[in-house]
């Protein structure tokens, strides 16, 4: 009966273990914010690490080098600090723990439409973009999951 008992408590403490995956080098110390209310307040949080709780809603089906996230219908990209790291393709519709930075950004032409193609776009909505788009993105150190 001990064996038994000893052999069911690894088991717990080997899932807890592999319960949560950190990719890239965040710390996630902060209590997590909501995505629409950092980018309501922009200003207040403007070049201040954060730490988000939302879910991811697109992953870059390539490679995992970028993400999109939503909250409160708010939709932003989450790019991987200096591409220093990617995360797993299959995290759709999952929930999150992002740390980094929230930025506001132009786009270039080029960058819009390659994004669009990584999202799996029609040629035709592709060729709907004619300049560069200002959007939000967040710029990732570290990604929680689980």
């Amino acid at each position: 009966m001990t064996q038994f008992l000893v052999v069911l408590a690894c088991t717990f403490i080997g899932l807890n273990t592999w319960a949560a995956q950190i990719f890239g080098t965040g710390e996630f110390t902060q209590a997590p914010l909501k995505l629409g209310d950092v980018v309501k307040n922009f200003e207040q949080y403007k070049d201040k690490k954060v730490v988000l709780s939302t879910e991811v809603k697109e992953v870059c089906a390539k490679e995992g080098c970028w993400m999109k996230i939503e909250d409160q219908k708010t939709v932003v990209r989450v790019m991987m600090k200096n591409h220093g790291f990617k995360v797993p393709t299959d995290i759709k519709n999952k929930t999150v723990l992002v740390e980094g930075v929230l930025v506001q950004k132009e786009l270039p032409i080029n960058a819009v439409k390659h994004f669009l193609k990584d999202e799996g776009k029609s040629e035709a909505e592709i060729n709907k973009v004619t300049g560069p788009q200002k959007v939000f993105q967040f710029v990732a150190d570290g990604v929680k999951l689980g």
